[in-house]
């Protein structure tokens, strides 16, 4: 075959050799050394802090509670409620 193909076997090769490599690494980094890690990226993925307030603000007192709503019944209808209007009638047609 042509010498170009060699060379990128040989490349393939190395590269297969690098990842066993680090997957025979079995010991993890110290905890120390990722903390660290972390704290330098930190400002790249959270937003800019705001400046602490030096007071919460104050809360609204507290509304008194509302008297309870009492539903007062109609009143009972009249007896002579009904004969009153029946007179009303008897009115007009007497001025008629």
């Amino acid at each position: 075959m042509s010498p170009p193909d060699d060379d990128e076997l040989e490349l393939d090769d190395e590269l297969l050799l690098d990842d066993e490599d680090e997957l025979e690494l079995d010991e993890e980094p110290p905890v120390d050394v990722l903390v660290e890690a972390v704290k330098m990226m930190l400002p790249e993925l959270l937003p800019p802090k705001k400046p602490p307030l030096k007071k919460p603000p104050p809360k609204p007192p507290p509304k008194p509670p509302l008297p309870p709503i009492t539903v007062t019944p109609p009143p009972p209808p009249v007896a002579g409620g009904m004969s009153g209007g029946g007179g009303g009638s008897g009115m007009g047609g007497g001025a008629a």
